[in-house]
């Protein structure tokens, strides 16, 4: 459900560049150890990436299975593609593809560098196979594991009721400060 979230999060810009952006998989759900940030963190660059790079009209596909002690992500598009000599160094850090086209208003060549970083501290690999004109299908591969402890992380924050009709109200917990932190700073970062 998470994966799907994060990929639903990303129709918009899909419909601002007429493409379509489809999610599927066999798996209702899986229960593993995981960080949010560092999964939407990946799961994000790739599908930026794949929208940028994909003309009007294309497709972009996210596929999630699980094979006995991973859980397996693909991310495939009908962009255009990468050639193969190129390939080898798109993971690097600040390496950008030498097609002007495909550069031109582009970031900085940090993105799959910072996604196979947070890939590989999450103990698992990222791979990508591309060819020009027939664009890129990216793989994620994260180990299943099950040694935290399961919580609800909603339930922390929430107290669920459920009405006499049927419906479950939820009530959030009033927030409380120390008197060290009498004002609040928030920081916001856009980078496009």
């Amino acid at each position: 459900p998470y994966l799907r979230y994060l990929t639903e999060s990303f129709q918009s810009f899909a419909e601002q560049k007429n493409c379509s952006l489809q999610f599927s998989s066999p798996l209702e759900s899986l229960v593993m150890d995981h960080d949010p940030e560092q999964i939407k963190q990946v799961l994000g660059n790739l599908l930026s990436n794949a929208i940028k790079f994909t003309p009007d009209g294309g497709h972009i596909d996210v596929r999630v299975t699980s094979a006995d002690t991973y859980l397996k992500v693909e991310v495939q598009d009908t962009g255009i593609g990468i050639p193969e000599h190129e390939l080898l160094h798109i993971f690097d850090r600040f390496y950008q593809a030498d097609n002007a086209h495909a550069r031109q208003g582009q970031g900085t060549g940090i993105g799959l560098a910072h996604a196979r970083e947070l890939v590989k501290w999450m103990g698992g690999s990222i791979s990508a196979v591309s060819a020009p004109g027939k664009g890129s299908f990216f793989t994620v591969s994260l180990p299943v594991t099950n040694r935290s402890e399961k919580r609800d992380v909603r339930s922390e924050n929430f107290d669920r009721v459920e009405t006499e009709d049927g419906f479950i109200s939820e009530t959030a917990h009033p927030l409380t400060f120390s008197p060290l932190t009498s004002h609040l700073s928030l920081l916001l970062i856009e980078d496009n």
